[in-house]
């Protein structure tokens, strides 16, 4: 039986975001994470600041467009969660 990680942490789109972020480690627009989510802009930068006051990722600006990447403490949350993510799919 297949588990799904989010529903287990209770925070979906901040796990997702997490996640997805850990795959490539590349910066990340949080217009395009908004779109895969398929959520609204302003409810991802909510996240966000959600996932700022955690320390697990950080922001800057370019133009117009909100980069994120992940902080140190971030990465290393991330590579516990896909872990688990891992574990749960096994089963």
């Amino acid at each position: 039986m297949k588990i799904d990680l989010n529903k287990i942490i209770g925070r979906e789109n901040m796990s997702f975001i997490l996640i997805e972020m850990n795959k490539n480690g590349k910066k990340r627009y949080a217009s395009d994470i908004a779109k895969e989510l398929s959520k609204s802009s302003s409810n991802v930068l909510r996240l966000i600041r959600k996932l700022i006051k955690m320390d697990l990722i950080k922001k800057a600006k370019e133009g117009r467009r909100v980069i994120i990447t992940l902080t140190e403490k971030g990465k290393k949350v991330t590579e516990k969660l896909s872990e688990l993510k891992e574990i749960l799919e096994k089963e």
